[in-house]
This record gives structure tokens, C-alpha cells and sequence, in this order.
């Protein structure tokens, strides 16, 4: 296996929830679903108010970094920026600050307001594990990369959560922590509305 991640191997994709330190697109907790696959783990969770064909481009990203892996890296830390939610102006220098990143990404309005928020990745560790991927094998990174999500989370999924470093990530090894998966399992309802978006999905896709 190249490059990639370790950690317990669930029968199933397992599902999380996960709370924000602040509201982000509506929300105020994190939910979706992860799984390993022979070339490593998978995060799937597309927002509550994506639909349809949508979701699809999502698994088959999930399943791509659960069966197929990632390309060699060109490069072993990412640049990337730091994501403000819709705060007031001290909150937003003082999330600024902490990230230590040298771009940010503001957002100056929360759903349903004048201006809707763009995709944004709120992930765990696993998801943005990929996303590192996919920075690290691009022949050219000119620009920071919005990846620095998981600060945002109030726990991640991972021993060592993907958080930068003086607007770095390094390209790693990561290692999930079946203790906070344990811990994080959602109510049964919860379980059972992504067990059934995932069949959904699968369906949509073809597979």
C-alpha cells in the first residue's frame, strides 16, 4: 500500500457526528460516513442539502481513496488557508490568528442570507487525508489549499488530527482512532438516514 493510512477495519462504512465550534453552512454538527478498503480509508459526507447526481461524484471519490489509492507525492507538505465561518470581526481575527495560516477564506454570510457560502470541505482527518492526496501529486500548487478544516471540528476521527502548522500540512501517514469512533456513533436514526442516502447513491451511480 503507498503512502496512506492505517487503523481498525470496520465490516461496514461507520457513521459519525461530529459538533462545529461555530455554525457553518446551517449547521452545527458533522455527519457522514467512513470505511477501509483494501488501499485505505474513506470519508463520504456530502452535505445535508446536496440531492441526486450530486452526491454521486462524492462517492466515487470515497470509494477511489478506499480501493485504488492515491498517485506517489510530488511534495510532502501543503500549503494550505484557513476557513473563517460567518463571525463577527474579532471572532474571525482571532480564528485567523490561531490558524496561522498566511490566506483565509471568509465567509461573509450564513445560508438563506443575501450571499450563499460556497461547497467548503468541514471533513474529518479521513476526508481531508485525500484531499492532501490529491494536493501533494499536482505537477504545480500555486496557491494555498482550503484544507485546514478540521479545526473547525470540535474532535476528528484521527490520533493525530490533520491541523496546520504554520500554514503547513505534512503529507503523512494517518492513523484512525477507533476510540473516537466509538465515541462519536450517532443516534440509530441518524445511522439509519445515511445507510439509506448511501444505497441511494449507490443506485444513482450504477453500482
Amino acid at each position: 500500500m503507498r503512502l496512506g493510512q492505517t487503523g481498525t477495519v470496520p465490516d461496514q462504512p461507520v457513521c459519525y457526528a461530529l459538533g462545529l465550534r461555530t455554525r457553518f453552512r446551517g449547521i452545527s454538527e458533522r455527519q457522514g460516513m467512513v470505511w477501509r478498503g483494501p488501499a485505505g480509508w474513506a470519508e463520504w459526507s456530502p452535505f445535508l442539502d446536496y440531492q441526486g447526481s450530486e452526491l454521486v461524484s462524492w462517492l466515487r471519490a470515497a470509494e477511489e481513496a478506499a480501493e485504488c489509492g492515491w498517485p506517489p507525492p510530488l511534495r510532502t507538505d501543503i500549503c494550505v488557508n484557513s476557513t473563517i465561518p460567518a463571525v463577527g470581526p474579532q471572532e474571525a481575527y482571532e480564528i485567523a490568528l490561531a490558524a496561522g495560516c498566511q490566506t483565509a477564506k471568509v465567509k461573509v454570510a450564513e445560508r438563506g442570507q443575501p450571499l450563499t457560502q460556497d461547497a467548503g470541505r468541514l471533513e474529518t482527518s479521513v476526508g481531508i487525508r485525500a484531499g492532501l492526496a490529491l494536493a501533494a501529486a499536482l505537477p504545480d500548487l500555486p496557491y494555498a489549499c482550503g484544507l485546514n478544516t478540521v479545526a473547525l471540528l470540535t474532535d476528528d476521527l484521527a490520533k493525530e488530527p490533520l491541523i496546520a502548522v504554520d500554514g503547513m500540512i505534512s503529507v503523512s501517514d494517518l492513523v484512525v482512532d477507533q476510540a473516537a469512533l466509538d465515541k462519536h456513533r450517532p443516534s440509530a436514526d441518524t445511522v439509519r438516514f445515511w445507510q439509506a442516502r448511501l444505497v441511494r447513491t449507490r443506485e444513482l451511480a450504477g453500482g
